[in-house]
């Protein structure tokens, strides 16, 4: 009866499989990142600020095989997104890249091709400063109302008729 728990047992473990595709963050290959925040390469090796859809491209570029999954980091649960990577041909174990065969040879590869993207080389147009689309003290508003001043002084100190907690000097009696 022990063989046939063994056999099922062992059965079991053969048809599980593994996926063993590697996953990117694009936080590994950032630049600006700490290695405590989750870089895993020299920042020499690294571009700034890198995004889902850059490393995408470089990776169909290099004609590996990938899927964007809507995962977040745990180190940085605010950051959405990561991508797998079939580095490897699941039935022979063979890189499907020559001169990638380790995941830090892909990162590396990644970062020294995003900064070839069309979209990095092109300049961004500069967009109004949110200060100036700010309506100005004692202009007309769109609606027709005069705008109030600013309740505070630029210089960052209480306005002339505020009034402070502090007790004003002078002797009890």
């Amino acid at each position: 009866m022990s063989d046939a728990v063994a056999a099922s047992s062992s059965r079991a473990f053969d048809e599980h499989h593994h996926d063993r595709r590697v996953i990117i963050y694009p936080i590994y290959i950032n630049s600006k990142a700490k290695i405590t925040d989750g870089r895993r390469i020299a920042t020499s090796h690294c571009v700034e600020n890198p995004t889902l859809q850059e490393i995408l491209d470089v990776l169909e570029v290099l004609g590996l095989e990938c899927e964007l999954e809507d995962k977040r980091y745990p180190r940085d649960a605010l950051q959405r997104g990561r991508i797998r990577v079939l580095l490897k041909d699941l039935t022979t174990g063979e890189p499907s890249l020559p001169n990638i065969t380790t995941r830090k040879a892909l990162l590396m590869e990644i970062g020294a091709m995003i900064p070839n993207l069309k979209s990095r080389k092109e300049p961004k147009p500069k967009q109004p400063v949110a200060a100036a689309a700010l309506p100005q003290p004692g202009v007309a508003s769109p609606i027709g109302s005069p705008v109030p001043p600013p309740a505070y002084s630029p210089s960052g100190g209480a306005t002339k008729g505020s009034t402070s907690n502090k007790k004003k000097g002078g002797k009890k009696k």
